[in-house]
């Protein structure tokens, strides 16, 4: 897709991106409303096993609904700076643009009508939001379950028939290896530059976990396994014959911290304790403060559009899991039981 932005940003923000996105006609609202909810549970299960990113699942309050829907429900993630960014989104857009484009049917009773419609999707933006998610200062860091390698084998030392034939007896251990059901993915780096130059390369490609096999691996049939979540010069010595379950095992442990340790970034900088208006505007004034603050919201729409002009503070979201508690709304000091969430976003 292309469109004009006056502010690009990589992956984020772009003037041409890619997009996946679909479209469904249905004969009731409720059809419709199902559907739409039922795909933004899809992408949040797909960004949370998959691409290990905790996501927040809600609503849009009606300042930042898609235009022209009805229901819009996002999946908002927090970045390692404190924003946000919609990860994705699913709308039910009611009969709006079916009476727009013409999109009839003709009903049990042989009557034309028009079609609820709905439309999901996510673009290159959550590309973005895995780099910015999961990256530190070495580089990308790649969740295993989307990593194009899962392995990468780098030789040290000099090359020696030894060493060569060790390293082709490793590769073919993991020939029928499979890591949530997808094929073990093994890259040998056969490259004639030093080792210490490899190393650093494949760190910063965010590939999970590296085998460095040299003369001294080959003779004692062991292999030095480093993965990309720990420090860089922490390593285990493997036993060859114990390698293949050992990695395997590996890369759930990677899955699993790099969700958790999002999670728990997430979780750590989520305000629940603010309850005034002025509160909220001086939290998000300081910029050593990072992160959402989640406060009740009676629902008026005014107070909302002037803290987005003159903060460039949004809700984010209206979350799906809700409190359900009485209190005052942060922004008009009104009785409010509505949980929102509060942040700057890219």
């Amino acid at each position: 897709m292309v469109r004009w932005e006056h502010e690009t940003k990589p992956f984020i923000r772009t003037t041409e991106f890619l997009w996946q996105e679909g479209h469904c006609a249905f004969a009731t609202e409720s059809g419709a409303r199902q559907n739409a909810y039922e795909m933004a549970q899809v992408y949040r299960s797909f960004m949370t096993e998959v691409c290990a990113l905790p996501v927040i699942l809600g609503e849009k309050s009606t300042a930042e609904r898609f235009a022209g829907a009805v229901q819009t429900y996002c999946l908002e993630a927090m970045m390692q700076d404190g924003k946000a960014v919609q990860a994705g989104t699913s709308h039910y857009l009611g009969t709006n643009f079916a009476t727009g484009a013409d999109i009839q049917f003709v009903d049990t009773n042989n009557r034309e009508k028009y079609a609820h419609t709905t439309s999901w999707g996510v673009s290159t933006r959550l590309i973005g939001t895995l780099i910015m998610t999961h990256s530190d200062d070495d580089g990308l860091r790649l969740p295993p379950r989307l990593a194009p390698y899962h392995v990468v084998i780098i030789p040290s030392g000099r090359p020696g028939t030894q060493r060569d034939a060790y390293i082709d007896r490793i590769e073919k251990l993991f020939q029928e290896a499979k890591f949530a059901d997808r094929a073990v993915s093994v890259e040998i780096d056969q490259r004639d530059t030093q080792a210490g130059t490899k190393k650093y390369e494949w760190i910063k490609k965010g590939i999970p976990i590296r085998l460095e096999i040299g003369a001294r691996e080959a003779s004692a049939e062991t292999v030095t396994v480093y993965r990309r979540d720990q420090n860089r010069d922490q390593s285990t010595v493997v036993k060859m014959n114990e390698l293949v379950p050992f990695v395997i095992q590996t890369l759930g442990m990677i899955q699993a911290h790099y969700y958790q340790q999002a999670h728990d970034f997430l979780n750590t900088h989520m305000r629940t304790d603010l309850t005034t208006l002025q509160e909220l505007q001086e939290y998000f004034s300081n910029p050593e403060n990072i992160g959402f603050v989640q406060a009740k919201w009676c629902g008026d729409a005014k107070p909302e559009e002037l803290l987005k002009q003159d903060f460039k503070v949004t809700i984010r979201c209206i979350p799906e899991k809700q409190t359900r508690t009485q209190g005052t709304c942060i922004l008009t000091g009104k009785p409010a039981t509505m949980d929102v969430i509060f942040g700057k976003s890219y």
